[in-house]
């Protein structure tokens, strides 16, 4: 295991770590053992990106402990994981029972409630969708506060609630202020670096659109002066004369 664990932070040779923790598996002789290592292993499945694989992985840690008469509660882990898999693979109402069952217990609250409202936004269900948002923001997910601000003011604009979708466009600015605020040192420097790479991007973006004799341009852009929503246009963004 502890191979498995060196493979994966320092140079992510997932085929190595892969075959350490299955002949580990073999070898283990409690429950805990073996669950701890086929959950690190549905993390490894996950980072090379075999989903499928990565969920029966949780499917038998849901199995294991339920044949060894403990309680569904032990496999809480699991249980999101195979729920945010479920998510993935458009598989939305096995993804609602799991994160039903999270939530039940209290386990990653914000995060369940979250893709709960998610998939009843894409289920078309803007009650249930709004009821799950508004649950989010009594949560203390942080990160998704701001997200779930936004959703619940485009699910207001499309109702024609003008007053409650400028009322949770303003919470999402306070939610991502609030969350700015709490950033660590490390994980500021880390923005910091996307932000200079998206900054790189934006100016390479910007010489292509001065040079280019195209007639057409897509992309998602902020443009000052578009109206966003209506009555709140964009006070800032790129001039809309690049065009």
């Amino acid at each position: 295991v502890t191979l498995g664990v060196l493979f994966y932070f320092l140079n992510r040779r997932m085929e190595n770590m892969s075959a350490i923790l299955t002949l580990h598996q073999q070898n283990q002789t409690t429950l805990f053992e073996n669950q701890k290592t086929l959950e690190f292993k549905g993390l490894v499945l996950k980072a090379s990106e075999k989903y499928a694989e990565a969920r029966s992985v949780y499917v038998s840690i849901i199995r294991k402990v339920s044949e060894a008469g403990l309680k569904p509660t032990e496999a809480l882990g699991a249980y999101f994981d195979l729920a945010v898999l479920e998510f993935n693979f458009k598989s939305y109402d096995n993804a609602l029972k799991y994160f039903d069952f999270c939530i039940n217990n209290q386990f990653n609250l914000g995060a369940s409630t979250y893709f709960k409202a998610l998939i009843y936004n894409i289920k078309n269900d803007p009650k249930k969708s709004t009821e799950n948002f508004k649950a989010v923001l009594k949560t203390d997910a942080l990160s998704l506060k701001a997200s779930s601000s936004l959703f619940l003011s485009d699910l207001y604009t499309k109702q024609m609630e003008f007053d409650a979708a400028v009322y949770f466009l303003a919470k999402a600015r306070d939610y991502s202020s609030d969350y700015r605020a709490s950033l660590t040192d490390d994980s500021t420097d880390e923005l910091k670096k996307n932000f200079e790479v998206t900054n790189s991007k934006i100016e390479e973006s910007i010489n292509l659109l001065n040079e280019t004799d195209a007639t057409i341009c897509c992309g998602h852009f902020e443009i000052a002066g578009f109206a966003m929503y209506r009555g709140m246009p964009s006070e800032e963004g790129l001039s809309r004369e690049l065009f």
